[in-house]
């Protein structure tokens, strides 16, 4: 047996098996998601291809030579195979959750891989050559193909701006130089041409090199676990002494060969690759030893005092780091405690204003329970005085003045209660509804304005139509209400049966509705009419309006309606029209056909039942009102299921609204739980 040579191809695979064995430990070390155990995986088989060349270049043997080369490529073949699938996880979205498999395909590359090795295993040590490079070369095809298929995936993630996909794709091109050099030697030396074999070999120790730290700056800039500024440190200085010590032995052995100076003896340059190893050493345990202790002293003990009192002032206290360094972390630190300061002072002064804000709320806050109460008490007292005869009405034309303090700005539409006009008030120049009596108003009308004044006042919800004033002009009676620049959920009708604009309305008309029931009023005629809808920015407001025959009290609102209509009376549009009858058939509980006893908080909900039916499916649910079924015998009938695609929360929502039985129906309350529980929920990443 000869002695162990060495040549600057095994000086350089030694410093890349240290640089890629320090990197697999890196990225294995605390790892918690596939990707990055995959990206590990990878490293540490690029330190079994770095050993198998050491043993190709050093070996005394020529079939231990061929045999190590064969291996070689095969843990090259299977660190590419790892890093085509990081590729494809990175092109399949990213998710740190997500497994890493091999598809079939790429099963069948890493078989045809190991029979390839085996037979250039046998081949060498039957001394068959040919056989042995026919396996090198199918296994560097291979190796292109893969790194295609890495590119093709690459490039996809990169089109969808991916993080890290654009720099794994730069730093995966230095293997395919190495390669295409392996395949070109080859060739050459199969054709009987003369091969440079210097500058092939530097040229793929070098790239082999750039690969490897071009993984693991891609993982420290986009990885989706962080890394520490000790591994960037470790991983820059170790990758720096690599090169180094890589690049000396190629200049060595090329000046030892009489390229580059007088030829040397060949023990001389076995000596001089002894003293490389052993300063590739000392370089190894400099980096893993002495620098971390100085950069943990110099660096990161300073960066975790500034994140520490980073932490502290978020927390409103005030830091002071030391600031005697005369560097820059000396200056930052300056600056930090000024900082810091500063913030305390504006903290100091920001929270004495909130102190004012919160306090000028409260008072504002008890301004506006005055002003409503105000309201509330002058509606009623414009009600009683309203019963005992109808006002005289002017008709009202733009630009009129009312109450002094509005002026008419052109006429929005007309109900069955009155005329509703936009309004300009003159103090501020804010906008707003005035609703005045119809000139064919009856006494009656008038005091059921003047009531809808009185509850719209006294209950202060986002959802609900807001009052601000109430007053008579020129002997008509009228109410300000804040402007709802839209239409009604009734003119929505075109959009019954979208889930995502009933998800957005039904739990606001919900809440509107547990408002006034927690404030002991009954709307008594909720439908999509009295309900208004605005929507801006892609945003959809609902608001519960029109609370005339609203009361806290109970009275029959059934006798008008069964004087007029019969037992029998077919079911009509104008059915759905509040006229004189104290709410609208179509919506009515049927406990209403019992009269005064039935005007409660459920009687709102049955109603909101139908309402919601007719938002999520587009039609009425009953083919006749219930409540003329219960007044003329023949029972309560039974709303049709909804489809099965609906939220299950929204379908019990509404089957326990439209229960016979008003004692099982959830409150207003409950309802709004229920519905916010059926928003829809953002998908994971």
């Amino acid at each position: 047996m000869s002695e162990l040579t060495l040549n600057a191809s095994s000086v350089a695979s030694v410093a890349q098996g240290t640089l890629t064995i320090a990197l697999a430990g890196m990225l294995r070390r605390g790892a918690r998601t596939a990707a990055r155990r995959r990206l590990a995986r990878a490293l540490a088989w690029l330190t079994v291809y770095s050993v198998a060349i050491f043993i190709t270049f050093s070996a005394i043997r020529e079939e231990l030579d061929v045999s190590a080369s064969t291996v070689a490529l095969l843990a090259g073949l299977m660190a590419t195979l790892d890093l085509v699938s990081y590729a494809g996880w990175l092109d399949d979205g990213a998710a740190p959750e997500a497994r890493l498999a091999l598809s079939k395909p790429l099963w069948a590359v890493a078989a045809l891989a190991l029979s390839a090795t085996v037979v250039g295993l046998v081949a060498a040590w039957s001394s068959r050559l040919e056989i042995v490079r026919a396996a090198g070369m199918s296994i560097n095809v291979m190796l292109l193909g893969l790194f295609a298929l890495m590119f093709v995936r690459l490039r996809s993630a990169w089109r969808r701006r991916v993080a890290g996909a654009k720099s794994l794709a730069r730093a995966a091109a230095w293997p395919v130089v190495a390669i295409c050099a392996n395949l070109v030697a080859s060739a050459a030396i199969q054709a009987g041409l003369a091969v440079p074999v210097g500058l092939y070999q530097a040229t793929r120790d070098v790239a082999l090199l750039f690969f490897a730290f071009g993984i693991l700056t891609t993982y420290l800039d986009h990885g989706h676990e962080p890394m520490s500024l000790h591994a960037r440190l470790v991983a820059g200085t170790l990758t720096v002494v690599a090169v180094l010590v890589t690049a000396s032995a190629h200049l060595f052995e090329a000046y030892l060969g009489g390229k580059l100076g007088p030829s040397l003896a060949p023990e001389i340059g076995d000596g001089i690759a002894w003293r490389l190893l052993l300063l590739l050493a000392l370089g190894a345990a400099l980096v893993f030893g002495l620098l971390p202790r100085i950069f943990r002293r110099s660096v990161l003990e300073p960066l975790d005092a500034l994140i520490g009192a980073v932490e502290t002032v978020e927390r409103g206290e005030i830091a002071t780091l030391p600031a005697e360094r005369a560097d820059e972390l000396g200056r930052l630190s300056k600056s930090f405690n000024a900082m810091s300061r500063g913030l305390a002072d504006g903290r100091r002064a920001l929270e004495e204003k909130v102190t004012q804000l919160e306090t000028r709320q409260r008072e504002i806050e008890s301004l506006n329970e005055e002003l409503r109460r105000q309201i509330a008490s002058r509606s009623r007292s414009l009600a009683e005085s309203l019963e005992r005869g109808a006002l005289g009405r002017k008709p009202v034309l733009p630009e009129d003045q009312i109450g002094e303090r509005y002026r008419v700005i052109h006429r929005l539409g007309e109900g069955g209660m009155g005329v509703v006009y936009e309004v300009e008030r003159t103090t501020d120049e804010r906008r707003f509804a005035l609703k005045m009596l119809a000139p064919s108003a009856t006494p009656t009308t008038a005091v059921r304005l003047a009531r809808e004044a009185e509850i719209a006042a006294s209950v202060s919800h986002a959802n609900l139509v807001s009052v601000v004033d109430v007053g008579v002009h020129d002997g008509s009676v009228y109410l300000v209400m804040e402007l709802v620049e839209g239409g009604s959920l009734d003119d929505a009708r075109p959009r019954f049966g979208d889930l995502d604009f009933a998800r957005a309305v039904l739990p606001q008309i919900a809440r509107g509705l547990a408002a006034l029931h927690e404030s002991g009023v009954v709307h008594r005629d909720l439908k999509p009419a009295n309900v208004l809808v605005t929507e801006k920015d892609g945003v959809v407001m609902a608001k519960i309006a029109d609370f005339g025959i609203s009361r806290r009290d109970q009275v029959d609102v059934l006798g008008a309606t069964a004087a007029m209509l019969g037992p029998t009376a077919p079911v009509a549009s104008g059915l759905t029209k509040t006229g004189f009858m104290m709410g609208t058939v179509a919506y009515m509980a049927p406990e209403l056909a019992s009269g005064a006893s039935g005007v409660k908080a459920p009687a709102d909900v049955f109603a909101f039942g139908v309402l919601a039916y007719e938002v999520l499916v587009g039609r009425y649910p009953f083919v006749m009102p219930p409540i003329l079924l219960v007044m003329s015998g023949q029972g309560f009938p039974v709303a049709p299921p909804l489809p099965d695609a609906l939220p299950p929360e929204m379908r019990e929502v509404v089957s326990l609204a439209l229960d016979a039985e008003p004692a099982r129906r959830p409150t207003a309350a409950r309802i709004a739980e229920l519905l916010a529980s059926a928003a829809p929920r953002s998908p994971e990443r």
